[in-house]
């Protein structure tokens, strides 16, 4: 059968290496079914926010804190060979002491122009900059986050990114 049209597919991470290598091996080989210059992209989703180490314990029979945890995952996940990993903010730093994985983070704060005050509650939530700042590879931003206007949106984000990774005079 030929399959069209897919071009990424997200895996549940703690399902482990077999079936990771299996879907990076399956999306090499679909490169000659669908006639892509490419396969698709595998991504692995990790922890969701609210399993912490008593959930993973009661969920999953787990003994490891969720830092342990989601490390233990990215490092099946790089071994295995999958494209990328679907994190959490929390999850980027403790990761990134382990395994140079692709990171998709969500951010949790909402774009607003520079000239409106952001409660100090909102600042405490990670937007793009945190996100990227902590070692994602990219920032992933929710409909609900973007509002009415993606186009004025994406404009305050580039300005943010821009003056992010803009290198300071020697």
């Amino acid at each position: 059968a030929k399959i069209a049209g897919v071009k990424g597919i997200v895996i549940q991470a703690s399902c482990g290496y077999d079936i990771l290598s299996l879907a990076v091996e399956a999306a090499a080989k679909s490169v000659r079914l669908t006639q892509r210059p490419e396969g698709p992209i595998i991504l692995g989703a990790a922890v969701p926010p609210a399993m912490n180490a008593a959930t993973l314990h009661d969920t999953m029979i787990c003994a490891s804190s969720r830092s342990e945890y989601v490390c233990h995952i990215a490092n099946i996940c790089c071994k295995a060979g999958i494209h990328g990993l679907l994190v959490e903010y929390e999850d980027i730093r403790p990761i990134r002491k382990v395994c140079d994985i692709p990171l998709l983070a969500n951010t949790r704060r909402k774009i607003e122009s520079y000239e409106v005050a952001i409660s100090p509650e909102e600042k405490k939530q990670p937007g793009v900059c945190e996100v990227l700042k902590a070692g994602a590879t990219h920032a992933i931003l929710g409909a609900e986050l973007i509002g009415h206007d993606a186009e004025w949106c994406a404009d305050m984000v580039r300005k943010d990114v821009t003056r992010l990774t803009r290198r300071k005079p020697v």
